[in-house]
């Protein structure tokens, strides 16, 4: 787990990403959770009612749907490409003895 440090000394916890990198957090998300949750609503011009319906369809118009991107799927070759393209491979597969 990685500890944040927090305007108020509490830590915010968060999960550690595979190899021990740590997750990147926007710094407008740690910003807002440091302020009034007034100044946040207003700053996302929102309420804490919600969108009315006509606001939903203005930003449905300008955003699109709330989708997460996927990643364009690479082939095979590409794959094995990138997994062999390490100059230590390579050298590797150049000095293995041959098969007798």
């Amino acid at each position: 787990m990685t500890i944040l440090p927090t305007k108020d000394n509490h830590p915010i916890h968060s999960p550690v990403l595979a190899r021990g990198s740590s997750p990147q957090i926007s710094k407008k998300l740690v910003e807002s959770a440091r302020v009034d949750v007034a100044a946040v609503l207003s700053q996302l011009g929102s309420t804490p009612n919600g969108l009315s319906q006509t606001e939903v369809e203005a930003r449905l118009e300008q955003y699109g749907l709330n989708e997460v991107a996927k990643e364009k799927r690479r082939t095979w070759l590409a794959r094995l490409w990138d997994n062999i393209k390490n100059p230590l491979v390579i050298l590797l597969i150049v000095w293995a003895p041959s098969p007798t």
